[in-house]
């Protein structure tokens, strides 16, 4: 009873942590004409994969025995940044298994702005996981993966009609379940 309340505690307040009101939206500096990176994305190299990158390097391309449950929460946290910039949640779906109903509630509510006409755009760089502990699960297949996430203050826009909002940088722990699915790593639960 206890983890179905969190479930539904952590439902109701993600849309909260990604769009919460503390401006009112008025400024002209909440209001992009266009999203852009950030001037601290500009001067390094882009955590996303590029187009002409091997499609072999990516962590969620890779068999569940060449690469760690930490790299697939890195992916995630990655692709979960990439698609609130962009609205495109491949990325993000791709590492999720399709039984995982908190990753497609997050996928859902990101595509659900961008279809809507609105935006999200992050003011103070990429999420960051700070760190992450890893937890055996009941087999070799699966695992726990606990990480302190420090997401990142920005303005969003629910639709187009809508006025934009600022919502601030915290920091929180997630707990990520990994599952080997079809050989490869995938996330199957996110306890937010």
């Amino acid at each position: 009873m206890i983890h179905v309340r969190r479930r539904l505690v952590s439902l109701v307040c993600l849309p909260l942590v990604l769009f919460s009101a503390c401006g009112d939206g008025d400024s002209d500096a909440d209001e992009p004409s266009t999203p852009s990176p950030s001037s601290s994305q500009l001067a390094s190299p882009s955590t996303f994969p590029s187009p002409s990158e091997s499609a072999s390097t990516l962590p969620e391309d890779l068999p569940a025995d060449e690469v760690d449950p930490e790299e697939i929460v890195e992916a995630w946290v990655e692709a979960y940044d990439e698609a609130t910039t962009s609205g495109d949640t491949n990325r993000l779906r791709t590492l999720s298994a399709k039984s995982c109903t908190t990753c497609d509630n997050v996928a859902m509510s990101i595509e659900k702005v961008y279809s809507s006409g609105g935006w999200i755009k992050q003011s103070g760089g990429a999420t960051q996981v700070q760190t992450t502990t890893v937890r055996p699960g009941p087999n070799k297949k699966k695992r726990m993966v606990t990480a302190q996430l420090a997401f990142t203050k920005g303005t969003t826009k629910q639709d187009s009609s809508s006025q934009a909002e600022v919502f601030a940088a915290a920091d929180y722990e997630w707990d990520f379940y990994l599952a080997v699915v079809s050989g490869r790593w995938q996330v199957t639960d996110i306890g937010i």
